[in-house]
Protein backbone atom coordinates (compact mmCIF):
# COMPACT_ATOMS: atom_id res chain seq x y z
CA UNK A 1 0.00 0.00 0.00
CA UNK A 2 2.29 3.12 -1.31
CA UNK A 3 1.01 6.73 0.60
CA UNK A 4 1.73 9.88 -0.27
CA UNK A 5 3.40 12.29 1.68
CA UNK A 6 1.01 15.06 2.92
CA UNK A 7 2.08 18.90 3.66
CA UNK A 8 -0.62 18.98 6.85
CA UNK A 9 2.19 20.15 8.94
CA UNK A 10 1.72 23.10 11.17
CA UNK A 11 4.88 25.33 9.84
CA UNK A 12 7.07 27.26 12.48
CA UNK A 13 7.72 30.65 10.66
CA UNK A 14 11.28 32.43 11.95
CA UNK A 15 9.67 35.73 11.40
CA UNK A 16 7.02 35.31 14.10
CA UNK A 17 7.63 37.36 17.12
CA UNK A 18 9.04 34.42 20.10
CA UNK A 19 5.21 34.83 21.90
CA UNK A 20 3.79 34.44 18.56
CA UNK A 21 5.85 30.99 17.91
CA UNK A 22 5.13 29.74 20.91
CA UNK A 23 1.65 29.98 21.06
CA UNK A 24 1.20 28.22 17.17
CA UNK A 25 3.30 25.34 19.10
CA UNK A 26 0.71 25.21 21.83
CA UNK A 27 -2.39 25.37 19.45
CA UNK A 28 -0.26 22.03 17.25
CA UNK A 29 -1.78 18.70 19.54
CA UNK A 30 0.30 18.20 22.46
CA UNK A 31 1.24 14.78 21.49
CA UNK A 32 2.31 16.74 17.57
CA UNK A 33 5.42 14.86 15.92
CA UNK A 34 8.28 17.33 15.63
CA UNK A 35 9.81 17.27 12.29
CA UNK A 36 13.78 18.39 11.97
CA UNK A 37 15.22 19.71 8.75
CA UNK A 38 18.14 18.45 8.14
CA UNK A 39 20.42 20.50 10.08
CA UNK A 40 18.08 19.25 13.06
CA UNK A 41 16.47 22.27 13.60
CA UNK A 42 12.61 21.47 13.96
CA UNK A 43 10.57 22.66 11.55
CA UNK A 44 7.10 21.49 11.24
CA UNK A 45 4.79 19.19 13.46
CA UNK A 46 2.88 16.46 12.23
CA UNK A 47 -0.30 14.86 13.77
CA UNK A 48 0.04 12.22 16.40
CA UNK A 49 0.56 8.47 15.00
CA UNK A 50 1.89 9.70 11.38
CA UNK A 51 5.43 10.04 10.40
CA UNK A 52 7.79 12.79 9.50
CA UNK A 53 8.84 12.20 5.99
CA UNK A 54 10.84 14.67 3.56
CA UNK A 55 8.32 16.29 0.96
CA UNK A 56 9.53 18.10 -1.87
CA UNK A 57 6.42 20.16 -2.18
CA UNK A 58 6.38 21.47 1.00
CA UNK A 59 8.17 25.56 1.68
CA UNK A 60 9.66 23.86 4.98
CA UNK A 61 11.06 20.26 2.79
CA UNK A 62 9.10 18.13 5.58
CA UNK A 63 5.71 16.49 5.23
CA UNK A 64 3.43 13.92 7.24
CA UNK A 65 2.77 10.12 5.91
CA UNK A 66 -0.46 8.96 7.64
CA UNK A 67 0.75 6.28 9.35
CA UNK A 68 3.23 5.38 12.08
CA UNK A 69 6.46 4.09 11.68
CA UNK A 70 6.60 5.06 8.21
CA UNK A 71 9.64 4.04 5.39
CA UNK A 72 9.84 7.21 3.46
CA UNK A 73 10.96 6.64 -0.38
CA UNK A 74 13.37 8.49 -1.78
CA UNK A 75 11.49 10.67 -4.24
CA UNK A 76 10.57 12.56 -1.66
CA UNK A 77 6.37 12.26 -2.23
CA UNK A 78 6.09 8.89 -1.11
CA UNK A 79 6.19 6.53 1.44
CA UNK A 80 5.23 2.93 2.75
CA UNK A 81 3.80 1.56 5.77
CA UNK A 82 5.66 0.09 8.71
CA UNK A 83 6.54 -3.47 7.38
CA UNK A 84 7.39 -2.59 3.31
CA UNK A 85 10.36 -0.95 1.86
CA UNK A 86 10.07 1.31 -1.53
CA UNK A 87 10.74 -0.41 -4.38
CA UNK A 88 14.33 1.00 -5.51
CA UNK A 89 13.01 2.27 -8.84
CA UNK A 90 10.67 4.80 -7.00
CA UNK A 91 10.46 8.16 -8.92
CA UNK A 92 7.41 10.70 -8.44
CA UNK A 93 5.41 9.04 -11.11
CA UNK A 94 5.73 5.53 -10.54
CA UNK A 95 6.83 4.31 -7.31
CA UNK A 96 5.53 0.83 -5.23
CA UNK A 97 6.01 -0.71 -1.93
CA UNK A 98 6.86 -4.39 -1.52
CA UNK A 99 6.02 -6.32 1.49
CA UNK A 100 9.20 -7.19 3.75
CA UNK A 101 9.01 -10.89 4.83
CA UNK A 102 11.20 -12.11 8.05
CA UNK A 103 12.99 -15.08 8.76
CA UNK A 104 12.41 -16.58 12.66
CA UNK A 105 16.08 -18.46 12.15
CA UNK A 106 19.12 -16.56 11.77
CA UNK A 107 22.83 -17.40 12.72
CA UNK A 108 23.16 -14.56 15.18
CA UNK A 109 19.18 -14.47 16.64
CA UNK A 110 17.94 -11.47 14.46
CA UNK A 111 15.51 -11.54 12.41
CA UNK A 112 16.53 -11.55 8.89
CA UNK A 113 14.39 -9.01 5.90
CA UNK A 114 14.03 -11.29 3.17
CA UNK A 115 12.95 -8.80 0.02
CA UNK A 116 9.47 -9.68 -0.71
CA UNK A 117 7.57 -10.59 -4.15
CA UNK A 118 4.19 -8.69 -3.24
CA UNK A 119 4.36 -5.35 -4.68
CA UNK A 120 1.54 -2.71 -4.70
CA UNK A 121 1.85 -0.31 -7.29
CA UNK A 122 0.55 3.38 -7.95
CA UNK A 123 1.17 5.03 -10.91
Amino acid sequence: MLLGVKDLTVDIDENLPSWKRHESLWIADKYSVPCENKSGKVVTMCPYNTTCCDDLVSNTGQGCCLVPKAVPCGDGMHCCPAGYECDPGCSIPKCSCRKMNYSLVTENGHPRSVKGQTYHEMN
